[in-house]
C-alpha cells in the first residue's frame, strides 16, 4: 500500500474511530438510564462514566489529528492500544452477571479497529 492511500485509510479510520467514541463516552452522561438499559446495571455507575469522559477526549484528539491529516505513529498507536484493551475488557465483561451481549458486539467493533490501523500500517507517515 503506497504512503498516499495509507494516509487516507488512516485518516478515516482516525475519523471513525473519533468519532464512536465521543458519541458513546458522553452517552452515559447524557442519559444514564438508557446506557445501563443497553449495558447493564453498574453499582458504580461514577466509574462508566469516567470511562466515557476518557473515551471522549480519546474522540476528540482521533477527530482533530484526521481533520489535520496528522495521523502519525503516536496516533496509530493510541487508536490500536485503545481499541485492544477495550475489546479485552469487553471479552472478560460479557461473562459476568449483570452485563449484556452488547459488550460482544462492542469487542467486534473494536477488533475492526485493532485490524483496520495494523492494515494502515504502523509506521510514521
Amino acid at each position: 500500500m503506497n504512503t498516499q492511500l495509507r494516509l487516507r485509510v488512516s485518516t478515516w479510520i482516525a475519523r471513525l474511530q473519533g468519532w464512536f467514541y465521543l458519541l458513546s463516552g458522553i452517552w452515559p452522561l447524557i442519559s444514564g438510564h438508557t446506557f445501563q438499559a443497553v449495558t447493564g446495571y453498574k453499582a458504580d455507575f461514577w466509574l462508566a462514566q469516567t470511562v466515557g469522559l476518557l473515551l471522549a477526549i480519546t474522540g476528540v484528539v482521533l477527530i482533530l489529528a484526521a481533520r489535520a491529516s496528522r495521523i502519525t505513529r503516536e496516533i496509530k498507536l493510541l487508536g490500536t492500544l485503545q481499541s485492544a484493551a477495550l475489546m479485552a475488557v469487553d471479552l472478560y465483561c460479557v461473562f459476568q452477571p449483570r452485563t449484556t451481549w452488547s459488550y460482544l458486539l462492542d469487542a467486534v467493533v473494536e477488533l475492526g479497529f485493532v485490524v483496520g490501523w495494523c492494515l494502515s500500517g504502523l509506521r510514521r507517515e
